[in-house]
């Protein structure tokens, strides 16, 4: 028994003599190693941070993090991978090994692994710790291999939370550089198709540019037509004119001449007829021209406008008179309610060709009743206003009317409808041009016209034009006769 006990009294001394000597050999160990004068000072964290927090670009951060941590500290070398963004040789083939790993805290202790195979392949490498990069939905899109310590010295408890620590800020640096540049991919996605659009854009316009151009070269050809068509028209219209007053004056005397028996005969009766007749054409004639001639000048400035103090109540007498017999051949009482106004100041031949046309319209869209013409006025403007009781206009035709070629619908009414004949009306022949004129001539002369209408029960066309002032008789005119011989170069 004392033997055995002398016996293990020196198994113990000898067991403390190499413990003791075997723990001064860790401590030396440690002594050299760089862990606890280096990067476990706040001033190394701090650095290693700010390096991979001041860029945006994974490849560069990643690239300053590992020479930082290869020339700052005892670790021998790291591989990198991330998925589809970086991608490097060894850390490609490393980190298929830890795919099928379970993986606690984002940190792999190599020498903890169990599959010997994956264990050794790693070894192999030089690889001791493994930590794991996760996205957002925690999968693994990456890892970062450290391998051997210098000297061989093995990786610490101290270590390992030091690896944390930088794992998660890589991981936060990551996810931050991967969002910039899916926000940079996207800015510049939409950057391009900006600029796509934006050049579709302009080449769209340069074609509109290009077809406004064509389209105001055509409109304009149509109205140098129209204007050049009008003016040789009016010329042989005007010589008919006169040629059939003067065979309708000529049939008139022969007529006196004969006795009083034979003047009735049914012969005179029938050319009389038709000289009247052929008067009546022409001058409808001659309307339609002007009313071409003048669409063709409106929009422009040279429109001739030669303004003057007007009696417009003598005017409005004098058309009546002419439209009396076209009303009267239709059944329509035209009615002018007379009254005393102030003189308007207009252009004589544009006033009379505005209520003329209004009037023409008022009987050409009205199948009975009365043509009723009343005039107002204010201290500014004096008011003419003809009514109808034609068809009427539909709501939605008024803001037309006055365009160029618009025309009403051809039926007026409900053409289904047999209670409802006595409102259907086939459109009236004409250009489309009427209104837009008369809108022009009241405008250019400093008025304004407007209409009322309701489907049924008749329109009232209404037009302004300005008091006359105290103005000379010699400023009436917008030019003197020497200007004119002026610009005719003669004396």
């Amino acid at each position: 028994y004392i033997n055995n006990l002398l016996i293990l009294i020196i198994d113990l001394v000898i067991i403390s003599i190499f413990y003791i000597i075997l723990y001064n050999k860790i401590l030396a160990e440690i002594g050299k190693n760089k862990y606890f004068s280096n990067y476990d000072t706040l001033k190394f964290r701090d650095s290693l941070n700010n390096i991979i927090n001041q860029s945006l670009d994974i490849d560069k951060g990643i690239d300053d993090f590992k020479k930082y941590i290869i020339t700052k500290s005892d670790i021998s070398d790291l591989f990198f991978y991330i998925q589809d963004i970086l991608i490097e040789k060894n850390g490609k083939k490393l980190f298929k090994y830890i795919q099928d790993l379970e993986v606690e805290d984002n940190i792999i202790f190599v020498f903890e692994i169990h599959n010997d195979a994956i264990k050794t392949s790693l070894l192999r490498e030089g690889v001791e710790v493994i930590s794991v990069i996760k996205d957002i939905n925690n999968n693994n899109i990456g890892a970062i291999f450290w391998k051997n310590k210098i000297n061989f010295n093995f990786y610490l408890l101290n270590d390992l939370n030091f690896i944390k620590s930088e794992t998660k800020q890589i991981n936060l640096f990551i996810t931050r550089a991967i969002l910039f540049k899916e926000n940079k991919d996207l800015v510049n996605n939409l950057q391009e198709k900006v600029s796509e659009a934006t050049k579709e854009l302009e080449n769209n316009n340069k074609k509109l540019e290009n077809a406004n151009e064509d389209l105001k070269g055509l409109d304009q050809l149509k109205d140098d037509l129209i204007s050049i068509s009008s003016h040789e028209l009016r010329t042989p219209a005007s010589i008919v004119k006169g040629n059939v007053y003067m065979a309708q004056s000529a049939i008139q005397s022969y007529i006196d001449t004969l006795p009083k028996s034979q003047q009735n005969n049914e012969y005179i009766e029938k050319l009389s007829r038709y000289i009247q007749r052929s008067i009546e054409s022409i001058e409808s004639e001659i309307r339609l021209i002007n009313t071409l001639l003048e669409a063709s000048r409106m929009g422009k400035s040279d429109i001739p406008i030669i303004p003057e103090n007007l009696d417009i109540v003598s005017m409005i007498e004098s058309q009546v008179d002419g439209f009396k017999k076209e009303a009267n051949n239709k059944g329509l009482r035209l009615i002018y309610h007379k009254k005393e106004i102030p003189m308007i100041y207009g252009d004589r031949t544009k006033v009379e060709e505005i209520i003329g046309n209004l009037i023409s319209n008022a009987i050409k869209y009205s199948e009975r009743g009365s043509i009723d013409i009343r005039t107002e006025e204010d201290k500014e403007y004096v008011t003419v206003h003809i009514k109808d009781n034609g068809v009427g206009i539909p709501e939605e035709e008024i803001p037309l009317l006055f365009q160029k070629f618009h025309r009403l619908n051809n039926y007026i009414g409900n053409p289904n409808d047999p209670k409802d004949r006595k409102h259907l009306l086939v459109r009236p022949g004409g250009t489309g041009l009427g209104l837009y004129v008369v809108k022009g001539l009241v405008e250019r002369m400093g008025g304004r016209i407007w209409i009322d209408s309701k489907v049924g029960e008749g329109s009232t066309f209404s037009f302004t034009l300005p008091i006359a002032k105290d103005i000379k008789k010699e400023n009436n005119n917008s030019f003197k006769s020497q200007d004119v011989f002026k610009k005719l170069k003669l004396k």
